[in-house]
């Protein structure tokens, strides 16, 4: 269920920013006229700047892009892959 509050979280985010693209492990966004970034630190799902934690104790995380959709991969240990639309290009 936190899982869930964390994706609406992080799809109004992507609602509201502009700029958003996909570098590697890491996706970047202009966020309230600001230049953020989402990333796997420390195994957590974290927004800079600042330390908005989105997602905790995952293993991976990976961002992709299928037809217009911008993909969330996370793996948590003992787990399977889990993919989930977050937002649209």
């Amino acid at each position: 269920f936190q899982d869930e509050i964390a994706l609406a979280q992080i799809r109004h985010i992507l609602n509201v920013s502009e700029d958003i693209r996909i570098e590697g492990d890491m996706l970047y966004l202009t966020y309230h006229d600001r230049e953020s970034s989402i990333s796997l630190i420390n195994g957590n799902l974290v927004m800079k700047p600042g330390t908005m934690i989105l997602l905790t104790r995952l293993e991976e995380v990976s961002f992709q892009e299928s037809e217009g959709c911008i993909l969330l991969c996370w793996k948590r240990e003992s787990e399977e892959l889990t993919e989930r639309a977050i937002g649209h290009v």
